[in-house]
């Protein structure tokens, strides 16, 4: 069996007890917690300007953040075309910050592509 001295650094032998457990409390490893990672919510407006709120794990880009409001059943699909904020960018990554920058009442603002006699024009 192989333990090691109190730097736990030098490895030494041992074949007195066959029977010993091949861990002892000097050779564990290190076990390091990982906090989960934060989860934001925010408001995403669909086809008809409905704002459903969407969570997805803080650091998604814009883009994982659409493909999570397609994949909601009530989030009304259609042809995607960008963002009304011309400044936001599909590679952007979403902030804790975001959650109170698209909130209910001002959700995130998605340009979706209407023929001209829609009635839904928003």
């Amino acid at each position: 069996m192989k333990t090691y001295d109190a730097t736990g650094a030098t490895p030494h032998t041992s074949r007195e007890d066959p029977k010993a457990p091949l861990i002892s409390m000097h050779t564990q490893p290190t076990v390091t917690s990982v906090a989960p990672a934060s989860i934001v919510q925010v408001y995403v407006c669909d086809y008809y300007g409905i704002a459903s709120p969407v969570e997805v794990p803080a650091g998604t880009t814009l883009y994982g953040l659409v493909c999570a409001a397609y994949e909601k059943p009530v989030f009304t699909k259609a042809a995607f075309l960008g963002f009304e904020d011309g400044n936001l960018s599909m590679v952007q990554s979403v902030t804790a910050a975001d959650a109170t920058r698209w909130m209910a009442d001002k959700p995130l603002r998605l340009k979706y592509k209407r023929d001209e006699d829609d009635p839904c024009l928003i």
